[in-house]
């Protein structure tokens, strides 16, 4: 494969160590992605690419639906609907992808597009 996106830094750390046992030079060979933006993806070598999540909004969003559903429904209630809740995201591109190799996108002058798989960035 030309990259690999995981689905945490944490993974994405071990998959740029087994990359490098396996003899590939990252980002020259393969690039690497990962997903949360913890500290140990900015000292990573080589620095990780990642998708930063809002985790304080994340956190405040679980614990007050969490608080809403156990003060506002009976024990017997079974049949709440599901919510779909969508929180902004950021990437960061650092040298796992490769962004020093080749001319980086400017994602900041990008439109973000909200799509079923995700969000797709396109040229504003």
């Amino acid at each position: 494969p030309d990259a690999v996106f995981v689905a945490s830094d944490n993974m994405a750390v071990g998959a740029l160590k087994a990359a490098r046992a396996a003899g590939l030079r990252v980002p020259e060979d393969i690039a690497v992605v990962g997903f949360d933006d913890i500290g140990p993806a900015a000292t990573a070598e080589p620095p990780l690419t990642t998708v930063r999540q809002p985790i304080d909004q994340l956190g405040y969003l679980a614990a007050s639906t969490l608080i809403e559903q156990l003060e506002s429904a009976p024990a017997a209630e079974t049949d709440r609907a599901a919510q779909h809740i969508v929180l902004p995201t950021e990437l960061v591109v650092r040298a796992s992808c490769g962004q020093a190799l080749r001319p980086a996108a400017n994602y900041a002058a990008m439109q973000r597009v909200p799509s079923e798989g995700g969000v797709t960035y396109s040229q504003a």
